[in-house]
């Protein structure tokens, strides 16, 4: 862009001495619009990267919860099994005691 500007502005300069130097002139202006064409290709590369990074962490980030609930659920299911053996264990201290009431004991 600076070398296109560059030619342009000589161009210019030549065309205020000299009368417009159409040729120079349009070839600075054809080297501009190559190069904003080229820029123009660039951020379009660049947004869809920058899209394809935003799917992508995304998706890292609902893998990260999904298992952070698994280990949550995990965790619970844990307690409730502890939970589950000692009201059983319960259940059979009263159902002994219970069968002992009954024989007199």
């Amino acid at each position: 862009a600076d070398k296109a500007k560059k030619i342009l502005a000589e161009a210019q300069q030549r065309g205020e001495r000299r009368g417009v130097n159409q040729s120079a002139i349009e070839a600075a202006l054809a080297a501009l619009r190559k190069e904003e064409k080229a820029s123009a290709e660039v951020m379009k590369k660049a947004v869809q990267e920058r899209e394809k990074l935003a799917r992508k962490s995304k998706a890292m980030k609902e893998v990260v919860e999904n298992h952070l609930a698994m280990e949550k659920r995990k965790r619970e299911i844990s307690e409730l099994e502890k939970r589950a053996a000692e009201l059983q264990k319960q259940a059979d201290d009263l159902r002994k005691k219970a069968s002992d009431i009954r024989k007199g004991k």
